[in-house]
């Protein structure tokens, strides 16, 4: 990588040598006419400026896109886009209004060097210029950090401002122990987590931009800014949060074993009211402290509240785990704010349509948009634990098969399978599991020395379809390079927990017999008795009651749908709810951390 970028660089100092001998100068006869420029100190030589201006471009553009298409502009141009006349700074103050402004996004305004072009546009604007600076090279100076900031601007309101498949596909999957030390001459073991394929900002894109200065700023920077609902609500959040005094709110004693219930006086209380004011959760009123001195109704409605937004179920006291959530410091929510708004600057290549389903793994949550219909199906799933990450995708839902078998993969065979099979000799007969050697003849398990096997296991394990299978009754597929789906379960006592980062990596569905019907084109109710018939449950028609009927009549196995479905399998920590407030849940998978750390070194 480096020697490529020596090479890049080496071949663009080329270039830029050979754009030198052509003697091309910058024009700025224009901006010189001004009275105020006729100083003999205030000489603005355009060969020098263009000569500034492109080493300028040279020495950055091999770390970026945006950069090379500044070389190739100003390579071309001969006139300034930002300092067109003396006076006339329309068009800098508007892109500075707009990059101060930046903070509104969750982003630090310094990132596109705004105190920089400050400090110098002060200094030509008074022309408060002494004989340390350069007017030429302050020019050059000013000239390229508009533009550089203009377009990384743009391009990451259009797109984001970092990529997640740098962030996400390299943490290191493999956790020190307690005393460990790693192999210094080992590669850190890599899986890739996110393979969403997203838009980037291209060489056309930025090419464009660059156009749209001249004649058209002010509505490009308008056309650049998010619309999207979800964004905008976040916006709104991070702009009230951020207005509130930066001070620590005392913090609320956890109260042990005690549950605090309506009527209760404790010390905890007032505390309590004051940072579910701070939070929106209750009107902001004089002497609060002394109102609610005892946990009343309006204040248990007003925690209720906080925990459905925080995602905590509901209940008639408060206890540790409420409090523990509300003493969170008001950066812990401009922090998800931030990092979920940059979520959604990224731009998904697949579309999604009209009819599109989002898994969203953080919150454990499958929401099916049918907008036509105008129709939401909203269910609980459970996804990969940590160990064992769903891995985030883009695909489209081919089709559904009934009472799948589970050819368990040969990872799970060998971690959990066989230490439980040691344990009780009866655990494959009860689990309905076969066993089959390479020629796919079934060997009985209690004639393998499975301890024989510390490399491959010559052997493959397939768990029989129907009842108990561990797929369930009902599997979606769709292509992948992962070999995760969507599928029924048996174990429906997992939809009952909070946090269900239970499975090996696939993603178990609370109502999927639901998710089959929302997937069809048409509601097809003869359709939909077949595909109850398939998995044992009765017909609701009388087509579908005939069919059982009729001699020789063979359930079907699986359904292609006309259709295929757009599938995203993402990760938010702040999600919309039906009444569009926002709700947060927890970073089960640890990956705001990373990607809010890479957008502060920004």
């Amino acid at each position: 990588m480096i020697k490529r970028l020596f090479f890049l660089s080496l071949f663009l100092l080329l270039i830029f040598s050979c754009t030198l001998d052509k003697k091309r100068a910058m024009d700025y006869s224009e901006f010189t006419s001004s009275q105020k420029m006729r100083n003999p100190s205030y000489e603005i030589d355009g060969m020098k400026v263009h000569k500034y201006l492109l080493r300028l471009c040279a020495q950055r553009s091999i770390h970026s896109v945006r950069d090379s298409v500044l070389f190739n502009f100003y390579t071309s141009e001969d006139a300034s886009l930002w300092l067109t006349s003396f006076g006339d700074w329309e068009k800098i103050n508007e892109l500075l209004h707009w990059l101060e402004n930046s903070w509104v996004h969750g982003l630090n305004p310094e990132m596109f060097s705004v105190s920089k072009i400050k400090r110098n546009f002060a200094k030509l604007r008074s022309l408060n210029i002494d004989e340390r600076d350069n007017i030429n090279k302050l020019i050059a100076e000013l000239e390229y950090d508009l533009s550089s900031a203009y377009l990384r601007y743009v391009c990451g309101m259009s797109y984001g401002f970092v990529s997640p498949h740098h962030i996400l596909n390299n943490i290191d999957e493999e956790e020190l122990k307690p005393g460990e030390v790693r192999d210094s001459l080992a590669p850190p073991k890599m899986k890739v987590y996110y393979s969403i394929p997203l838009k980037r900002s291209n060489r056309m894109f930025a090419e464009k931009a660059m156009e749209n200065t001249k004649n058209n700023l002010s509505s490009f920077l308008q056309e650049v800014q998010p619309r999207n609902p979800f964004y905008l609500s976040m916006q709104k959040e991070y702009i009230r949060i951020n207005a509130q005094k930066d001070l620590p709110s005392e913090r609320i004693p956890y109260i042990g074993g005690l549950k605090l219930k309506e009527g209760d006086v404790h010390p905890a209380v007032p505390l309590i009211a004051e940072k579910l004011i701070k939070l929106g959760y209750l009107p902001r009123i004089e002497h609060a402290s002394s109102i609610y001195s005892s946990f009343s109704f309006d204040l248990l409605s007003a925690v209720n509240s906080f925990r459905l937004r925080n995602s905590i179920p509901t209940d008639k006291f408060i206890g540790n785990n409420t409090i523990e959530a509300l003493n969170r410091p008001m950066r812990y929510y401009k922090e998800r704010l931030i990092v979920n708004m940059e979520r959604m600057r990224w731009q998904t290549k697949i579309d999604k349509g009209s009819k599109y389903v989002i898994v969203n793994i953080a919150a454990f949550m499958l929401q099916a948009f049918d907008e036509k219909a105008d129709s939401v199906l909203e269910m609980k799933i459970c996804c990969g634990s940590y160990e064992n990450k769903t891995p985030l995708l883009a695909s489209r839902i081919a089709y559904v098969q009934m009472n799948p078998y589970w050819n368990v993969p040969k990872s799970i065979v060998r971690k959990e399978i066989i230490p439980a099979f040691m344990k009780d000799t009866a655990y494959f007969e009860r689990n309905q599991m076969k066993v089959y050697d390479k020629e796919g003849n079934e060997v009985d398990p209690l004639a393998v020395n499975w301890k024989d096997f510390e490399g491959e296991i010559p052997y493959s394990v397939k768990q029989e379809k129907g009842e108990g299978n561990s797929l369930g009754r009902l599997i979606f597929r769709f292509p992948n390079a992962f070999a995760v789906y969507l599928h029924d379960t048996p174990s429906r006592q997992a939809f009952l927990r909070a946090e269900r980062a239970v499975s090996h990596g696939c993603v178990r569905l609370e109502k999927p017999l639901d998710f089959v019907f929302f997937l069809l084109k048409k509601k097809d109710e003869k359709m939909m008795d077949k595909i109850r018939i398939a998995i044992d449950l009765p017909p609701k028609t009388e087509k579908g009651k005939e069919l059982l009927e009729m001699p020789g009549y063979k359930p079907i196995k699986t359904y292609s749908f006309p259709e295929m479905v757009p599938l995203f399998l993402d990760y938010y920590t702040i999600y919309p709810s039906h009444d569009g407030a926002l709700n947060y849940c927890k970073d089960v998978y640890k990956f705001d951390q990373p990607i809010l750390k890479k957008l502060r070194k920004l």
